[in-house]
């Protein structure tokens, strides 16, 4: 058995009447009381309306009014939606360039730490090294050598000592290392050059 409809205009249950339901609030009508606020609605399209199963569809006076405002509210909704969409790009552009500061600013400390590690490593072979040349003049045995011109530069001086070859018959395998300094020590006789003075590291 069907359910008994009541119109909601005139609160009756006619059974013998027809009704027409609006699409919006889903209240049932009967066809003449929706026709007395719609007058444009007529019977044959109320039946026109019912059969088309959906494809057309009845708005009760009511919801014909709340229309306007809910095109408002619908509007409202979509600049609402457009600006939570603008704001959660904003902040996902802000995060990703926070990010890549943060990448950034890591890769800066790697690379200073890189250049600390070589500054310090730079260091500590400067001092061994200079720590090996005071050890050496420590334990150094100094070699003169006689006989080399007074006009030679100290450069020149250098040279010599690593030719003469008397200095090998006494010191073997010597390296350039093993000199740390060549200098002239005074005259002993006045028509004679100045010894040449070579300390070693031997």
């Amino acid at each position: 058995m069907a359910p008994v409809k009541q119109c909601v205009e005139c609160k009756q249950t006619d059974k013998n009447s027809k009704f027409i339901k609006c699409n919006d609030c889903g209240l049932d009508f009967h066809t003449k009381c929706a026709a007395k606020k719609n007058p444009t609605l007529t019977e044959s399209i109320a039946d026109t309306i019912n059969k088309s199963k959906g494809v057309v569809v009845f708005k009760c006076s009511s919801c014909q009014k709340s229309k306007p405002c809910d095109d408002q509210i619908s509007m409202k909704l979509s600049e609402l939606e457009v600006t939570i969409k603008e704001l959660s790009k904003i902040i996902s552009e802000d995060i990703i360039n926070q990010l890549k500061d943060i990448k950034a600013e890591v890769a800066s400390c790697s690379q200073k730490n890189k250049s600390t590690e070589e500054f310090v490593s730079s260091k500590i072979n400067h001092l061994e090294q200079q720590n090996n040349s005071l050890r050496r003049q420590i334990n150094r045995n100094d070699v003169i050598i006689y006989g080399l011109s007074e006009n030679l530069s100290a450069d020149e001086l250098y040279d010599a000592t690593k030719m003469d070859t008397s200095i090998d018959l006494f010191y073997n395998d010597i390296s350039d290392d093993d000199t740390i300094n060549v200098l002239r020590i005074r005259k002993s006789l006045r028509d004679h050059s100045n010894p040449l003075e070579l300390p070693s590291a031997m």
